[in-house]
Formats: structure tokens, C-alpha cells, sequence
């Protein structure tokens, strides 16, 4: 008998809550990835007025349509996020996780649909400065000039493995941060505060 794919929860629902919300409120493991590897494309659709808002509702509509079968509601959820939208490409999946959790939250009725516009507008300004301070502003000039003073040696191979490296880790963290804000939500932010990188 084949098993079924795991099912990622967000929090415990609480008592007096049907089961059909409670199940509302699941993502399949498979529909989890889809939006994971969807955040790679964010930056595919960048305009002017609205930045990443394409890009955004690319990324959860796999999640959107398993959360809200009814179309008016999976409208009324495209909706909240229908403004302006953007933050650093490399803080994007933990942009996402945190969305979607508290996009379940709603989902099963344990938050209102308003908390959804407070947290857009405010968790996205903030990921994108830790992402600029320590990614733009520290991260990648060290490993440009790491690169740099290793072709300037004729170390040619090593520079492409610390590239290599390099790549991996991000893509580790990038994997990592998503599925933290998908089983924590809001919380990761303050795991992040007491690493000092939120200052």
C-alpha cells in the first residue's frame, strides 16, 4: 500500500475547530517544494510599480490552491498580496515560509484574514536589510575578493571550488530558512534576533 506524502502542519489547531479546517490547513510535502523551487524565479517578472508582486503570487499559488479550494476564498488570498512586494532575493524562501505558515493559520481560522496585510508589509522590509546588510554588504565582497586574490595566484581551481562551495551553502540556507518559516512562522525572526543579525 503506498504511503502517503507527509504533511507539514502550522501549529496546533485549536479545540473547536472542524476537521475540515484543520486538513484546510496542511501542505503536502510536494506542494511545499513546488513553492521552494518557485522562489529560484521571483526576480522573473520584476516591474516597476509592484517589484516581486508577479514573482510572489507565482510562488504560492501551489500553496493557494491546496489551502483554498474555494475560489472566492483562494481570490480573497491573492488579493492580500496583490501590492507592493519585494525583499532580498536570497531571504525570499524565508519570506515565503513565514507567509504560508500564517497563511495556514488563516486557513483553519486561527487568525484573521487582516493579520495577513500587517505582516506582508512589514516582514518584507525587514528580511530585505538583514539580507542587504549581511549578504550584499559582507557575504559576496568577501568571496569576490576571496575569488580574486585566488585567480591573481593562479589559484584557478580553487576559486571554483570555494564557488561551488559557496553555491551549495547558499542553496542549503536557502532550503533551511524556508522550511524554519514554514513550521515556526514568525518566531524564526526572533531566533535571528538573538544571533544578532536583526539589530
Amino acid at each position: 500500500m503506498p504511503k502517503r506524502a507527509p504533511i507539514i502542519h502550522a501549529g496546533t489547531a485549536r479545540q473547536g475547530v472542524s476537521r475540515q479546517q484543520q486538513k484546510a490547513a496542511m501542505l503536502p510535502r510536494c506542494v511545499a517544494l513546488n513553492c521552494l523551487a518557485r522562489t529560484c524565479c521571483v526576480n522573473a517578472a520584476v516591474t516597476a510599480r509592484g517589484m516581486q508582486q508577479i514573482g510572489l503570487a507565482f510562488v504560492l499559488a501551489p500553496a493557494f490552491r491546496c489551502l483554498y479550494p474555494n475560489r472566492e476564498d483562494r481570490a480573497r488570498a491573492f488579493a492580500r498580496y496583490g501590492g507592493h512586494s519585494n525583499t532580498h532575493v536570497f531571504m525570499v524562501p524565508l519570506y515565503v515560509g513565514i507567509v504560508l505558515s500564517l497563511e495556514m493559520q488563516i486557513a483553519r481560522g486561527a487568525l484573521p484574514e487582516s493579520a495577513a496585510g500587517v505582516v506582508r508589509e512589514t516582514l518584507g522590509t525587514t528580511l530585505s536589510a538583514l539580507g542587504d546588510s549581511f549578504f550584499s554588504g559582507a557575504l559576496l565582497p568577501l568571496w569576490a575578493l576571496t575569488s580574486a586574490f585566488l585567480l591573481l595566484a593562479g589559484q584557478t581551481g580553487l576559486a571554483a571550488m570555494l564557488a561551488v562551495v559557496f553555491l551549495a551553502l547558499l542553496l542549503l540556507f536557502r532550503v533551511l530558512t524556508f522550511f524554519a518559516g514554514l513550521r515556526h512562522g514568525m518566531p524564526v525572526l526572533l531566533r535571528l534576533k538573538r544571533l544578532n543579525l536583526i539589530n
